[in-house]
């Protein structure tokens, strides 16, 4: 029989560790030799550099399949079996299920393991070896991390604004003389018992460049995320929250689920890993501690504190800038001094960075609900008249 061949290349970051034997070129080279040999026709070479074998969802991997599934190939060749993947269970639903089922032989060359021949006894085995070397080389990985986390090595992709990463790695962290004053300034504000917002609307206000922006414009490239590029209340609270400002580095906060599923999970607190001490601190441990000491008081615009349920969560949108009106407790007092306490509605573009993005366009709930509740009694005399042209115009 002719086959019409599939070649399957595949390096992990972890398996470059193990140099040339495992390189792209060198299983090119035994599997092609491999395929003219035999006397088989390669149609096409699938290649994932640089991605694990736990994971299936591979770009090249499921070009294979689909070609398998269409036709285009009834035969796929690999080096050995931990290129093919490491996750025992799923290569057997590849091996022992659907190439079978599709008429696709597989070979797995160094491992003598050929679907074609009826003995493949070994196959269960070598693939359980190759899953609990995945499993192990995730644990050596963490424990490097947790070791270099310990020890104040800094992993972060980027410094904390105030800081440059020092390309010495000791002490890990420069202070950036420019943005420094910046943070120094936030943190005595906060002291003061300014909130969140308002700390945000002023920077704002005096055109200082937001972190995200101001690491972009120091690489001299253009800030590929969309949307806020302003100070808001949530980088000012993140930004008071960073110990690095006083010498610490904090790492380890955020984890995998597993070393099969790769998805980011936050750890508790207590799995964090902090490094006490190790680079030059921005602000002092009494300024540090007086604004933390502040917690959530002083700011502005907190909402649903009792608990309260919006009607309208989620399905209201400023009219200017398009984002979503938040819900709030609002009050005012009367002239006769009696205070009314009410719900309403505020962009929260506005209640996130100030005036800098929005105005508050703030919004009594009491008048969307007679609004809406006015339309649905307009619509329900209208049924009486004619049922069929209301259930389209509704539809409409």
């Amino acid at each position: 029989m002719t086959y019409q061949v599939g070649a399957y290349l595949r390096l992990s970051r972890d398996d470059e560790r193990d140099g040339e034997s495992l390189s792209i070129e060198n299983q090119r080279a035994i599997v092609t030799d491999y395929i003219t040999k035999n006397g088989w026709t390669l149609i096409d070479s699938y290649i994932d550099d640089g991605l694990t074998g736990t994971n299936f969802d591979r770009p090249q991997f499921q070009r294979m399949i689909d070609d398998v599934r269409n036709g285009r190939i009834n035969c796929v060749v690999v080096k050995d079996l931990s290129r093919f993947g490491r996750n025992y269970i799923q290569i057997g639903e590849y091996t022992d299920y659907l190439f079978p089922t599709l008429g696709c032989r597989f070979i797995a060359i160094n491992d003598g393991i050929d679907t074609l021949e009826k003995e493949n006894e070994l196959m269960p085995f070598k693939n359980l070896v190759n899953e609990w070397y995945s499993r192990d080389q995730s644990k050596k990985v963490k424990s490097a991390k947790i070791a270099r986390a310990k020890n104040g090595y800094f992993m972060g992709a980027y410094a904390p604004y105030g800081y440059i990463k020092n390309a010495q790695k000791q002490p890990p962290l420069l202070i950036d003389e420019h943005a420094a004053p910046t943070v120094r300034r936030i943190f005595e504000m906060r002291a003061t018992g300014m909130g969140y917002r308002t700390i945000a609307t002023k920077l704002n206000e005096e055109q200082v460049i937001p972190p995200r922006e101001y690491y972009y414009n120091s690489i001299g490239k253009p800030n590929p995320k969309k949307g806020l590029k302003v100070w808001s209340d949530v980088v000012v609270r993140e930004l008071l929250k960073n110990e690095a400002y006083i010498g610490n580095i904090v790492q380890m906060r955020k984890g995998t689920i597993s070393y099969k599923n790769k998805t980011q999970v936050n750890r508790p607190e207590e799995e964090w890993v902090r490094a006490v001490g190790t680079h030059e601190p921005i602000v002092s441990m009494e300024l540090w501690e007086t604004a933390r000491k502040l917690g959530s008081r002083g700011t502005v615009g907190k909402s649903n504190k009792d608990g309260e349920i919006s009607l309208f969560s989620g399905l209201l949108k400023c009219g200017d800038c398009g984002r979503s009106m938040k819900f709030i407790r609002d009050s005012n007092t009367r002239k006769d001094g009696h205070r009314n306490n009410h719900h309403a509605y505020i962009c929260c573009g506005y209640s996130q960075a100030g005036k800098a993005v929005c105005s508050p366009h703030r919004t009594r709930e009491s008048i969307f609900s007679d609004l809406i509740l006015s339309d649905i009694r307009e619509k329900a005399q209208l049924i009486s008249f004619d049922e069929n042209a209301i259930i389209a115009e509704i539809k409409r």
